[in-house]
């Protein structure tokens, strides 16, 4: 039997980074090397059942998550989101799959507001060059965070005014970059964060692509209600300069917050922000 103190698996096997449970537990047991037969000893269940349950052939009940859970140590909330993951992965019902959905997505909100730092994935220089290239895969990735278009990927690329070649490209990307994956015909959003350094080759050309999609936003205009435009030129000495800098990026965290808060995810928004000389 394999003794553990208290919730070692989350510094190897984060549980938010996933959205489905299968994808969890395979990665926890070769990370802990526990092998299928010791969980499934430890949490009363038929290792061939087991294994048809990781062969995508069958599915695990909430009791039998549950016991999992339990096994792992898991906190309340940490329970909560497994058995979630587990109703989303046995729901055929689409409201249910999308209510599910949502509520996976406000846990890893509010966890990651509680932690006070974004989960970001740390991508090597390859993975984020590719990311950052082009507007429209960050655009794809943010907008799969939707529930309605989770479930009907083909509305996003039409939403989106993309070629379905176009479309298709840019979700093999966000596969390849462990940013979503496949699961019953529908795209799920495994991580919902990139993280790029300001200093970082990339972050430069990410400003460019998406100031010009700014522009091409003005120049197509139909702007709505909810849009709001500023512009300004003003002059000051640099001790202030410095204040607005600092107020500027405490007005982001309030943001950031406000968006961790959010009851539900149903449009995607750009935020732009230039200060310079």
């Amino acid at each position: 039997m394999l003794a553990r103190e208290g919730n070692e698996l989350m510094s190897s096997a984060q549980i938010l980074d996933y959205i489905e449970y299968r994808a969890f537990l395979r990665d926890y047991l070769k990370a802990q090397q526990i092998s299928q037969r010791q969980l499934c000893l430890e949490a009363s269940i038929n290792t061939s059942y087991f294994s048809k349950v990781m062969a995508d052939k069958a599915e695990l009940s909430e009791v039998q998550l549950f016991a999992i859970a339990k096994y792992l140590k898991l906190n309340d909330w940490q329970v909560e989101y497994l058995l979630l993951m587990g109703t989303l992965s046995r729901t055929a019902m689409t409201t249910m799959y999308q209510y599910t959905y949502q509520k996976l997505n406000q846990i890893r909100a509010t966890q990651q507001n509680l932690l006070q730092s974004l989960r970001g994935i740390e991508q090597d220089a390859i993975a984020l060059e590719a990311y950052y290239e082009q507007a429209v895969t960050a655009r794809v990735h943010i907008a799969l965070t939707i529930p309605r278009y989770a479930v009907q990927p083909e509305q996003l690329r039409l939403d989106l005014g993309l070629s379905r070649e176009v479309f298709q490209l840019q979700i093999q990307k966000l596969i390849g970059l462990g940013l979503v994956r496949k699961h019953k015909n529908q795209l799920m959003v495994v991580k919902a964060t990139v993280h790029l350094d300001q200093k970082h080759p990339a972050s430069e050309r990410n400003h460019k692509n998406w100031r010009v999609e700014t522009l091409a936003h003005l120049h197509r205009g139909g702007s709505s209600d909810d849009d709001y435009h500023f512009s300004a030129l003003f002059s000051c000495d640099r001790e202030s300069c410095l204040k607005i800098n600092r107020r500027i990026k405490a007005c982001l965290v309030e943001i950031q917050n406000i968006v961790s808060e959010a009851q539900s995810c149903d449009q995607v928004y750009h935020l732009g922000i230039d200060l310079y000389q």
